[in-house]
């Protein structure tokens, strides 16, 4: 659906948030693709949405329909910065920029194009006036879907698609969930929020500084996140963690506003200790 947004009020309703993408797209930098489905010139799209969709896999993988492919809003607004915004030069770069906050997450794509009354083409729209001299599907897509809020700003040359949690975590959800017999095979537990880093709660043998300790556990996640992405080896799940003789098992809860630590006694064997880590933080609330 559409809505009359500005970047500044987009980024509020996502609470606390930081940049966690800052790409520069040219399409003329893209070998091309024998087995890409898209017309002549539009290889580099085929790439580039699905290296995007890889990235975004941990908080929007069940939407990845609704934004790659023929029928995908992030398809959509790619290929319409590239036709409508670059008039197809290929040399002529696209910025993509990701926010992820507490509550939900914004995808920004500008070209460097003048832009297009935006107010009133979407006015023609819906009133059912003629609104663009080609095609114009792209907006009926926009207007149709439920799981993401499109707006434009910067005279149209920037395209937003604004994606709020459903149910995002409480701050005083601080419960495991039971029956949860972690002690027998890990010493600490942390719970940590992925966006701002602030300690959620930490459980047995925790150190002293707790809060130094949780930024660092944020830290370490968006390293391994870039240092996966920039290995195109896809999202990170899980981090295993081992020095001298200890081992710490590292992972985002299921809508990926937590991360979820637990630092293993040093007899438990790591691969059994796994199955049991995947039972815990899969069962954190969403």
């Amino acid at each position: 659906m559409f809505l009359d947004l500005d970047l500044p009020s987009a980024l509020n309703q996502l609470g606390p948030h930081r940049l966690i993408r800052d790409e520069t797209i040219c399409p003329a930098h893209f070998e091309p693709v024998p087995h890409s489905p898209y017309r002549e010139g539009y290889d580099w799209l085929f790439q580039a949405e699905r290296k995007l969709a890889a990235f975004l896999d941990p908080w929007l993988q069940s939407f990845r329909h609704d934004l790659i492919g023929d029928h995908g809003l992030l398809s959509e607004i790619l290929a319409n910065a590239f036709s409508h915004g670059h008039r197809k030069k290929p040399e002529l770069v696209i910025l993509v920029r990701i926010f992820l906050g507490a509550a939900g997450l914004l995808i920004r794509v500008q070209d460097g194009g003048s832009g297009f009354d935006h107010r009133q083409t979407l006015e023609d729209f819906r009133c059912g006036r003629p609104y663009f001299h080609s095609a114009g599907s792209g907006l009926r897509k926009m207007a149709q879907s439920q799981s993401f809020t499109v707006f434009f700003t910067d005279r149209g040359s920037a395209c937003h698609l604004l994606h709020l949690f459903p149910s995002p975590v409480s701050p005083a959800e601080e419960e495991w969930p039971e029956p949860i017999p972690w002690t027998q095979w890990a010493d600490t537990l942390f719970r940590v929020d992925a966006v701002t880093g602030d300690l959620r709660g930490a459980w047995g043998r925790a150190p002293e500084d707790c809060p130094a300790a949780a930024r660092s556990l944020m830290l370490l996640q968006e390293a391994a996140r870039r240092l996966l992405d920039h290995m195109n080896l896809g999202p990170v799940q899980e981090i295993t963690l081992t020095v001298g003789d200890r081992t710490a098992l590292l992972a985002p809860t299921p809508n990926a506003a937590e991360l979820i630590l637990a630092v293993l006694k040093p007899d438990t064997p790591p691969a059994g200790a796994q199955v049991r880590f995947r039972k815990l933080y899969k069962k954190m609330p969403q």
